[in-house]
């Protein structure tokens, strides 16, 4: 090893100790913090069957026959939200009913919200192309002021899908 590289070592190890970079154990305060992010992380377990029980009492809620068409839909949506950030065929299952059963009562209202929210999930999970599919349709003129801010932040990486590496704002390549 030169002496260039002995000295970009030491002149590193120095500018990290002036720095206050830590290279040893936490401190006592970060204890607690651990302990806590353990005990968090141990009862990962309870979350998810909370979830699970949650989902399954909404899905009974559903299957029940005496169930309305509105609160299906609404019933839907709670369903959607707890599935959203823990399993996506669940959430998508649940927006694609959402969206069939808005347009079969004729309710543009909710085939909206429907249409927009699985545009989002779509544009989540990276499926461009689905997305544009779905808010493509959407009649922007009708919506609300809080309905096109969905729209548009939904769409705006939808409407990217045909110039794929084409960076974009608000769907405008610049």
């Amino acid at each position: 090893m030169g002496r260039p590289q002995i000295f970009i070592k030491v002149s590193l190890l120095l500018l990290a100790g002036a720095a206050g970079v830590r290279c040893v154990a936490p401190e006592r305060g970060d204890e607690g913090l651990l302990d806590t992010l353990d005990r968090e992380l141990a009862s990962g377990g309870k979350y998810v069957e909370e979830r699970y029980r949650r989902i399954e009492l909404l899905e009974d809620m559903r299957d029940r026959l005496d169930v309305s068409d509105t609160q299906l839909f609404h019933i839907n949506i709670r369903l959607y939200d707890e599935y959203a950030s823990f399993q996506f065929d669940g959430a998508q299952q649940c927006l694609v009913d959402n969206l069939s059963l808005a347009q079969r009562l004729g309710d543009d209202d909710r085939a909206v919200d429907a249409a927009i929210r699985l545009g989002m999930l779509y544009t989540t999970a990276g499926m461009y192309l689905e997305a544009r599919e779905v808010l493509t349709p959407l009649d922007t003129l009708a919506m609300s002021q809080r309905r096109m801010v969905d729209y548009m932040s939904s769409g705006s990486i939808a409407s990217s899908a045909n110039t794929p590496n084409t960076p974009t704002w608000c769907g405008t390549p610049f």
